[in-house]
């Protein structure tokens, strides 16, 4: 029997290994029908008999040669017992065929050996499991599986059959895969997926509501190509270091990487225009991120509890929502700019690493608390020349001194808001 799997753009033939069935070709008599190696390498011994004098041949499909060898590619008339020995594998799939000659007779069996990469296209959706389902059957190969690419659509059953691929060894399943490449991969509607919290169906061009969210062994991520939107929770919890947002996607929603505790590096696309609450709230290792000119939303929380340490808001966002940067202890640098009208309730609240900052002359409305527990902060640069609007609860800032725009003293001093200023900050002084 014989089942046949495109992996790497190599045919593979996985071949049965009932040493019950007896082949006879001729001269030739053997109890196998060929051989399936895991990644890791190993010997087989493989058992026939000739009438004649016989020699053995390898031949190897693709470029991939001399992996495997015979302990002996000749000898007498016989019952004979070869062993073959395959080297190591850390690429992909490998194919060679074991050419046994007697006489005028010829017949041959089929050597393979899995790698630790593995390259599948998907066509039609859904049916990933399939195409990996003769390694269940005929080895252990899919549990020494570390890197797959995969090209195609996939749809929710297949995002279902990777998550378990991913997440295995929570089921008691020796799985090693920690690494996909979904490049090449169009998402499409449909299909079915479930993990605790998140189930349902994938979308267009979308990755929906937890669709790689708490995937403990997966390192390495590449997302398809084409993306519109990414959902809440995607890829909360899942400890990959660093992702690459693919053009296209204009919407992150909240949540996406809370709690992505190795995340260090992320890059935006160019036509991101809003990203949601919580998106980064947790990510203990980001310290640095560049916002897109694009972006025109900030949702609120968005950065609060992570390793940020400088900010840079692009042109176009109008508000700094509540607690946006709360907690975030190492951030000591935040560039503003001059469409920010609004900063909400502790905003930059518990940012101890925070000892000055300037904000825009656009600024109408700022929540009191929004600079709370800033016990660094010993100065602010206000750049507006009308007194922004005060409100919340007061705030403890007497240990840092108000600049504002020199000739303004008179419109601070006759505000409404003139006594929670004076009462807030250290001094006011024109600069």
């Amino acid at each position: 029997m014989f089942l046949l799997l495109a992996v790497a753009g190599i045919s593979m033939a996985a071949c049965s290994d009932d040493n019950e069935v007896v082949r006879e070709e001729g001269n030739l008599l053997y109890n196998q029908w060929g051989f399936v190696f895991l990644p890791k390498g190993g010997e087989e011994e493989f058992i026939f008999s000739a009438d004649k004098d016989w020699e053995a041949t390898l031949f190897y499909a693709g470029d991939e040669k001399d992996w495997c060898s015979l302990s002996a590619y000749s000898g007498e008339a016989g019952n004979m017992s070869l062993m073959i020995q395959a080297t190591k594998n850390d690429g992909f799939g490998r194919v060679a065929s074991l050419v046994l000659k007697a006489g005028n007779d010829v017949d041959s069996i089929s050597l393979v050996q899995a790698g630790p990469l593995a390259e599948l296209k998907v066509n039609p959706a859904g049916k990933l499991d399939y195409l990996l389902r003769w390694l269940y059957d005929n080895s252990n190969w899919v549990y020494e599986l570390e890197e797959l690419t995969l090209t195609g659509e996939l749809n929710g059953t297949d995002f279902d059959y990777i998550r378990n691929m991913l997440y295995g060894s929570e089921y008691g399943d020796d799985y090693v895969l920690h690494k996909l490449d979904l490049s090449g991969v169009r998402i499409v509607a449909g299909g079915n997926y479930d993990y605790f919290y998140f189930s349902g169906q994938t979308k267009d061009d979308e990755v929906t509501e937890g669709l790689f969210s708490g995937l403990d062994d997966l390192d390495e991520l590449v997302l398809p190509r084409v993306l519109h939107r990414i959902g809440k929770y995607a890829f909360s919890g899942t400890p990959i270091p660093s992702i690459d947002i693919p053009e296209g996607v204009t919407y992150i929603d909240g949540y996406a990487f809370e709690d992505c505790w190795r995340l260090a590096s992320i890059t935006l696309p160019g036509t991101l225009t809003e990203i949601g609450e919580y998106i980064f709230t947790g990510c203990s290792q980001l310290a640095s991120i560049t916002l897109p000119r694009s972006l025109t939303v900030i949702g609120a929380s968005a950065f609060s509890g992570s390793g940020i340490t400088s900010i840079d808001i692009p042109e176009g966002v109008t508000r700094i929502e509540d607690s946006t940067f709360d907690g975030c202890s190492q951030l000591s640098s935040v560039t503003l700019p001059n469409t920010v009208t609004e900063i909400g309730i502790r905003a930059f609240g518990d940012c101890t690493g925070l000892t000055n900052i300037e904000l825009p002359e656009t600024l109408h409305i700022m929540e009191v608390a929004a600079f709370a527990g800033c016990t660094n902060l010993t100065e602010i640069h206000l750049k507006a020349e009308q007194p922004p609007f005060l409100y919340g609860t007061t705030t403890d800032l007497s240990h840092c001194t108000l600049y504002i725009p020199r000739g303004s003293l008179s419109a601070y001093q006759s505000c409404l808001d003139w006594e929670s200023y004076q009462r807030i900050f250290k001094a006011i002084v024109e600069e």
